[in-house]
């Protein structure tokens, strides 16, 4: 799935507009659960939200359940879409425009400096998921790595 992110605004803002979605939709389920039950009868905890534990399956009306099930699934795939924005598009565009910078880095747990290849090496195809993630961080809130 293609954003058209193509400027580091561009990405900031659609990311913004993705999270605003996903806690909507987490106030919704919130609201559901208050009212009906928790997430973990919905199967949201364990990810397979079409399996219901025995011990919740009777405790609202079919119809509620539904609503339920529903909002987690809704939950589910704005997570998966906001991943899968963050790993390949957003941290493209970070990477784009730092690696030819190449600013030195500071990891956040040890206060170590690294240089930009030292941390993200030379080529974005390389750079594994979880580390794309702390690309992004680097312009939205910091997680592995900070700018010197």
């Amino acid at each position: 799935m293609m954003f058209g992110c193509t400027e580091l605004k561009k990405c900031k803002k659609q990311l913004a507009e993705m999270k605003s979605k996903e806690e909507k939709a987490d106030n919704k389920l919130e609201k559901l659960e208050n009212q009906y039950g928790s997430k973990e009868w919905a199967g949201y905890d364990t990810g397979n939200v079409a399996r219901l534990s025995d011990r919740y399956k009777n405790c609202a009306e079919s119809d509620e359940k539904d609503k339920i099930v529903a909002t987690c699934e809704e939950l589910d795939s704005l997570s998966s879409t906001i991943d899968s924005f963050i790993e390949n598009e957003y941290a493209l565009e970070v990477f784009k425009v730092y690696s030819k910078k190449k600013p030195k880095l500071v990891r956040i747990s040890t206060d170590e400096v690294y240089s930009w290849d030292d941390a993200f090496g030379t080529s974005f195809d390389k750079i594994e998921k979880g580390l794309r993630h702390s690309l992004v961080g680097l312009v939205e809130e910091p997680t592995r790595y900070r700018f010197k």
